[in-house]
């Protein structure tokens, strides 16, 4: 089934995932959070080719380009997604953009850079620390 943004506001979806990757995010809003159908967006056109041939629906677009999602689908999910935008600004679209999509609510996870010294004393740390 080719999909597309008209698909995405014409609420075909139980969620949206901002930022999918791989598709990794996308099962975890299916598994976890108990929706059906979801699809991912993100800029990255390989990865949306890696979703896809792992047999999720994702579509490459940039969430610039995304414009209003009017309350399309239950909720959606940026998983270390606003770390990458490119400033404050677009940040704060992005939200705002997913807090129009979803009715029920909007599940954002990002790094947590505070534990760096935690981890620093006990031997460890996190990739991006460097």
């Amino acid at each position: 089934m080719n999909v597309d943004l008209d698909d995405v506001k014409a609420g075909k979806f139980d969620f949206v995932d901002f930022g999918c990757s791989n598709g990794q995010s996308i099962e975890f809003g299916m598994k976890r959070l108990g929706a059906t159908t979801g699809i991912g967006i993100d800029r990255d056109e390989a990865k949306v080719k890696t979703a896809l041939e792992a047999g999720y629906k994702a579509l490459h677009c940039d969430i610039r380009d995304v414009g209003q999602l009017p309350s399309c689908c239950s909720f959606v999910t940026a998983f270390h997604f606003l770390e990458h935008l490119p400033g404050y600004r677009v940040s704060q679209m992005a939200i705002h953009s997913a807090m129009n999509a979803a009715r029920d609510y909007v599940f954002i996870k990002v790094p947590w850079f505070e534990s760096d010294g935690w981890l620093f004393n006990n031997g460890l740390k996190f990739f991006w620390s460097d």
